[in-house]
């Protein structure tokens, strides 16, 4: 009973750290920031059509739509500005007039779903609405977070949370708290991870079917916010079914089924940046094969790294040290393989696998394109296979805050150091541009929002908070006292 209180307030502690960090994310960026918001504020503004004062199509089904004009021209004197800070939001923001937009969900060609819930936060004060939309989603990405540390089996439930954390890199934490839908596709990514593998577990009856219906509401989650996330879960679905087909429920394997099929149906009829019908301008298979596979398998790897940060931030075009990425990417390669004598080889098809099929679906999509590594795919929609690729190889090992307790709080150490370097970047340009530095970020703003904290102290609390949400993290893990019945042996069953 004692444990089980500790274990609760941990829970809430890192609970509140994160919704505190979550809103240091929040607010520092301006409106527009974030990758394509030129079309997604618009498409929230829009998603139900005709409103005064919020949303006004200009002729009935043909894309175009009128909205605030800071909607309209934040995104456009921030994007690839990458020397510049973000002082003309200030001129841009006093603006009352309406402008038309070509760039908007108003076809419904794409989810709704998002921009629907979103569109519930929209107000007359635009930069209230957006602060608002982001802290929604990273209470989205919270619950699912926690939902998954509920149904993991306890050997795992640390390991889930301290992983999940740090998988959401400083990379990730900028997709996670901000405007785009992909922020949804992640966080419906953890929990479906979680609850696929709950499913193994020798479980009650009550839980198997609160396992089930989170599955389902992760396959909603992805519906509404990417053409290509149901395409994802059913993927990562349909290998895990395949591979553990005789440790689950027959209920269970239906459910699947049915959700798979479902999102077959939805990829086939929905252009999507990933899938079926590819929503990138075609040009054509290339002209030279050969030439053109040889070019892009070369030059490939970018892909996988550039989720840990190389690739920049998003469409900013500005660099991340790369002392930010080389410590998480090294950090999780040596963890893997200094585990894998107590990694199943079931988890390590799984993950295989995973990794093989975006890969390949990636390839597809290029190939039908004609694009090279950089052109038109980022890192961004390979990012939610960061869970079920590295996550099922980390957070599956019994035992591992125990056995790397030391290893964990070194890495936490320099992951510490390469968040503040991270983040006072992301903060450095928008207030200064990138070539302005300064250590002290509060000496040389041009930009900030009207808020009680200033750059710098937002800048190192944030960073305080980060590290302490992982200590917590293992701190929790001593909260949990095993079941009797627990198996601790490769090849044995880890679950009770």
């Amino acid at each position: 009973m004692e444990s089980g209180v500790k274990r609760i307030s941990v829970v809430f502690v890192l609970s509140v750290f994160f919704g505190i960090n979550s809103y240091f994310w929040a607010i520092a960026s301006p409106i527009g920031s974030g990758i394509d918001d030129d079309f997604h504020l618009p498409s929230v503004w829009c998603a139900n059509g005709d409103q005064r004062d919020i949303c006004e199509t200009v002729i009935n089904g043909d894309g175009f739509v009128k909205v605030p004009a800071p909607l309209v021209n934040a995104p456009l004197c921030i994007s690839y500005q990458n020397y510049k800070s973000a002082n003309c939001i200030y001129k841009i923001l006093e603006a009352d007039n309406v402008l038309e937009v070509g760039r908007a969900n108003e076809l419904k060609r794409f989810p709704n779903g998002y921009y629907k819930i979103h569109n519930f936060l929209v107000s007359e004060n635009i930069e209230l609405s957006i602060i608002n939309m982001r802290l929604l989603n990273s209470l989205i990405f919270l619950c699912c977070v926690l939902l998954g540390f509920y149904l993991t089996n306890w050997a795992f439930k640390w390991s889930f949370i301290l992983i999940t954390f740090l998988l959401a890199t400083p990379y990730a934490m900028s997709i996670i708290v901000s405007n785009n839908p992909s922020s949804w596709l992640i966080s419906s990514m953890i929990l479906l991870t979680a609850s696929l593998f709950s499913l193994i577990d020798e479980v009650k009856k009550s839980k198997l079917m609160v396992s089930l219906f989170l599955i389902g509401f992760c396959f909603i989650l992805s519906f509404a916010s990417r053409s290509e996330g149901p395409l994802y879960l059913a993927i990562v679905s349909t290998i895990f079914t395949i591979i553990f087909n005789r440790k689950i429920h027959r209920v269970a394997t239906l459910t699947i089924i049915l959700l798979c099929a479902l999102s077959a149906y939805s990829t086939v009829n929905q252009p999507s940046t990933l899938g079926i019908s590819s929503g990138l301008s075609s040009t054509g298979s290339p002209e030279d094969p050969s030439l053109w596979f040889f070019s892009v398998i070369s030059d490939f790897p970018r892909f996988f790294y550039g989720v840990f940060g190389s690739w920049g931030f998003g469409w900013m075009d500005f660099e991340v040290p790369m002392f930010v990425y080389f410590f998480f990417i090294l950090f999780f390669i040596g963890l893997i393989f200094s585990n894998l004598p107590v990694i199943q080889s079931n988890f390590l098809v799984f993950s295989t696998l995973n990794f093989f099929a975006i890969t390949l679906l990636v390839l597809r999509v290029m190939y039908l394109s004609s694009n090279l590594v950089g052109v038109n795919i980022q890192p961004r929609y390979l990012l939610p296979f960061l869970f079920p690729v590295v996550g099922s190889l980390l957070i599956y090992i019994p035992n591992l805050i125990n056995k790397n307790m030391m290893t964990l709080i070194i890495f936490i150490f320099f992951s510490g150091i390469s968040y503040l370097f991270s983040f006072h970047i992301w903060i450095q340009h928008f207030t200064a541009g990138s070539n302005n530095f300064a250590l002290n970020l509060n000496s040389n703003f041009e930009w900030w929002w009207n808020s009680f904290l200033l750059p710098t102290p937002l800048w190192i609390l944030s960073t305080l908070i980060y590290v302490s949400i992982l200590l917590f993290c293992i701190l929790g893990s001593t909260t949990t006292t095993p079941p009797t019945r627990a198996l601790h042996a490769k090849g044995k069953n880890y679950y009770h």
